[in-house]
């Protein structure tokens, strides 16, 4: 892809919103290596996507993170929480970000797959908020359920700032209509 033309794409979105029996979404099949290549291609990615990214773990975040410096929000979740070899960050993962302010300092909302009974992930993940006071961190637990002969999904999300979980009324604007209560 030409230069000129890689600068001005600046939105890598994978949609992930059903389940059923014969559905083929989300980004189950993107790869650690896939999201890489994206990243070093496309440096100017201010929103990545990837929800339902299975395969994509540390490797892949700390590619869009340390290669996209624009980048302003970051999804990498899992199908279901409970999905065999589901996508979670590891506390190392958060821990070279925190380590490196100047990748992506515009981050405004991280959105990552949910592992709030690891203290070291939560350790981690409250340093990070810390360093970074504007950045919501959303902790999305997400499962399949069954409804009505078919499969549904059902989101959980909690928020933090500054290392703290935020009330859905003090959540900044945006952030709670894209994945608060009710979604």
């Amino acid at each position: 892809m030409p230069r000129p033309v890689r600068e001005k794409i600046w939105r890598f979105d994978f949609k992930f919103i059903d389940v059923s029996y014969d559905v083929k979404n989300g980004a189950r099949d993107v790869t650690d290596e896939a999201v890489i290549r994206l990243a070093k291609g496309l440096t100017g990615l201010r929103t990545v996507l990837l929800p339902s990214a299975n395969r994509v773990n540390d490797k892949g975040f700390l590619a869009l993170v340390s290669h996209c410096t624009d980048l302003r929000l970051l999804e990498l979740t899992a199908a279901s929480t409970g999905s065999f070899g589901s996508t979670k960050l590891s506390p190392k993962a958060l821990e070279e970000l925190c380590a490196h302010p100047e990748w992506a300092p515009g981050l405004k909302q991280l959105v990552i797959t949910t592992d709030e009974e690891n203290k070291e992930f939560m350790k981690a993940m409250r340093a990070l908020g810390k360093q970074r006071e504007k950045l919501v961190i959303t902790l999305l637990s997400r499962s399949e359920e069954k409804k009505w002969g078919d499969w549904e999904i059902s989101t959980i999300s909690n928020h933090y700032m500054k290392g703290r979980k935020c009330e859905p009324e003090k959540t900044p604007r945006g952030i709670l209509h894209r994945y608060g209560r009710g979604f």
